[in-house]
């Protein structure tokens, strides 16, 4: 029998906490407002944020609440913008843990990517920005390259994306999400 070897990582825990001159609210909630589960990407200054999460204005804590806020920052996020305009649907059909990623397809065009689901958690929604989170496309199903195959489908959207190389030198996006 192999032993097993354990290793111990030691990382410093910092606890800013009680440091309130450091905290910095993206969106308060109030008693009417909720604002949960957020999504952030750094762009490549590393200055600009964008944060994006599901939220309801009822009064309810219920989950799967619809997505359809986002806001931006560009001091590191000291200070953070009102709502951006987002396409009505994104309220509408939007649900559940938006995420937000940064991807650079093969001709170098670089674009914003907020994934969420609908309603009836049956299908992955998608909705892009092509110029740095200045306008958004209505959010749609993501689908397959074959049309005939459906959307894709899944509970939660892709929380990681890796980029990796595929043998024959071609890009390939991995996710891993939460079915």
């Amino acid at each position: 029998m192999q032993k097993e070897h354990l290793t111990q990582i030691n990382l410093p825990i910092v606890d800013l906490s009680a440091q309130t001159e450091r905290h910095v609210f993206v969106a308060r909630g109030t008693e009417i407002e909720w604002n949960g589960h957020p999504s952030t990407v750094l762009l490549p200054d590393g200055k600009t944020i964008f944060c994006v999460w599901q939220g309801r204005r009822d009064g309810s804590r219920l989950h799967a609440a619809p997505v359809g806020y986002i806001k931006r920052s560009d001091d590191g996020g000291l200070t953070w913008s009102d709502y951006l305009d987002l396409p009505a649907n994104w309220l509408e059909i939007g649900r559940g843990s938006p995420t937000i990623h940064r991807l650079v397809d093969g001709q170098g065009t670089a674009r914003l990517f907020v994934f969420c689901r609908d309603e009836n958690r049956t299908t992955f929604l998608v909705g892009v920005s092509e110029d740095d989170g200045v306008s958004w496309s209505e959010l749609r199903p993501i689908g397959l390259a074959d049309p005939e195959a459906g959307p894709i489908t899944g509970w939660t959207a892709p929380i990681t994306i890796l980029e990796t190389t595929a043998p024959d030198g071609r890009r390939r996006h991995l996710m891993w999400y939460e079915h």
